[in-house]
């Protein structure tokens, strides 16, 4: 009886320190299911946070008008490239309507590539009608009297860098993807799947992830 009893307190001591382990246990995953919450929560507001910046800066930039591919010379004029460029586009511009045009080094320079140029018009109108008359035309360095080799011009919105990374992997994903169309309105990215579906605003990386399936 007394080994029986020795026994018996032996494993119920066992099982309250089990109890123990095992409240201790719960605990701790109450614990971690608490910090994932949080972590979770924290991740969300620095996303909004990133969003939010990222909409300031970009709406900074709405005036403003990238021209790409032009090669810089000794004595250029910026004014008179993009006055030309407009007239290319069938928009009529003033100086008055530059507020100001500089090249500028992009963030991720190629040799050999002439740097960038921006320049911030008076209104957005004409900043919009000017990109989409450009694009529609297809404009070399040719078109704009630049001698030597014809090399493509390109105008665009000027994006922010977050909106410029953004925008080369919703093409990348939309072309593995089957999506037709990418592109960027007012400096926002947006994709559509066919000439029939809605068109889709990109707000960030996770969002293309979610919206581009």
């Amino acid at each position: 009886m007394d080994l029986i009893r020795n026994s018996i307190e032996f494993h119920s001591a066992q099982c309250e320190d089990l109890n123990k382990k095992v409240n201790l246990f719960s605990d701790d995953i109450k614990n971690i299911v608490t910090l994932e919450s949080k972590l979770i929560a924290i991740q969300n507001e620095n996303r909004q946070l990133k969003q939010l910046i990222n909409s300031n800066d970009q709406r900074e930039r709405l005036l403003n008008l990238e021209i790409v591919g032009i090669p810089e010379t000794a004595n250029e004029h910026p004014t008179n490239i993009v006055i030309n460029l407009a007239k290319l586009a069938n928009v009529d511009i003033i100086p008055a309507n530059i507020i100001f045009v500089n090249r500028i080094t992009p963030k991720n320079k190629q040799h050999g590539r002439p740097r960038i140029l921006i320049a911030r018009l008076s209104s957005r109108l004409l900043k919009d009608n000017i990109i989409s008359g450009a694009r529609k035309l297809r404009l070399t360095t040719k078109d704009l009297g630049v001698s030597g080799e014809v090399k493509p011009v390109y105008v665009n919105d000027n994006l922010t860098p977050q909106n410029k990374l953004l925008l080369k992997k919703c093409k990348e994903t939309a072309k593995i993807k089957e999506f037709q169309y990418v592109w960027t309105k007012h400096g926002k990215v947006y994709i559509r799947k066919n000439d029939t579906s809605p068109l889709i605003q990109i707000l960030d990386e996770e969002d293309m992830k979610r919206k581009i399936a």
